[in-house]
């Protein structure tokens, strides 16, 4: 209810395969667009809510923290703007099991200071960089599922 972007994408595969490519750092760096490198810290040797995922991309370094955790479900994190120090943001990820595989809801929160101010400026540059960068990520993600069947 208080997203300001969502992005919606249908994967042809069951929802536990496209959560394990959504989540895996090993397997976001395959069809991540213009990724370097994803790491996240394994709380207790496993992501859950607390984890924090770094992911250095051709543009930026993106810091998320997972806010919420439902396996095969949703998760949200809190994503730091790369530009504005203590600017966060809010983000889920939502998958739906379809008749012919999985719909992900990708959906952007506004943005927020540590003292509730809201940075509209860091919405706007999140969505202009996000509308493309998953566009072309999620078509590689989806052309690598087809693929392996």
């Amino acid at each position: 209810k208080d997203g300001i972007w969502t992005f919606r994408y249908h994967f042809n595969a069951p929802s536990a395969v496209v959560w394990e490519l959504l989540t895996a750092p090993e397997q976001k760096e395959k069809w991540m667009n213009g990724i370097k490198a994803v790491s996240v810290d394994l709380r207790k040797g496993r992501i859950e809510t607390g984890s924090l995922y770094h992911c250095a991309h051709e543009v930026a370094e993106f810091l998320y923290r997972i806010t919420d955790w439902e396996p095969f479900i949703y998760f949200s994190t809190q994503l730091s703007d790369p530009a504005r120090e203590g600017i966060k943001l809010a983000e889920t990820y939502h998958l739906v099991q379809t008749d012919t595989g999985t719909d992900l809801r990708y959906t952007l929160g506004k943005a927020f200071d540590a003292d509730g101010n809201r940075f509209e400026v860091s919405e706007q540059e999140a969505v202009a960089f996000l509308g493309p960068f998953w566009d072309a990520s999620f078509a590689e993600m989806a052309a690598q599922i087809d693929a392996s069947h």
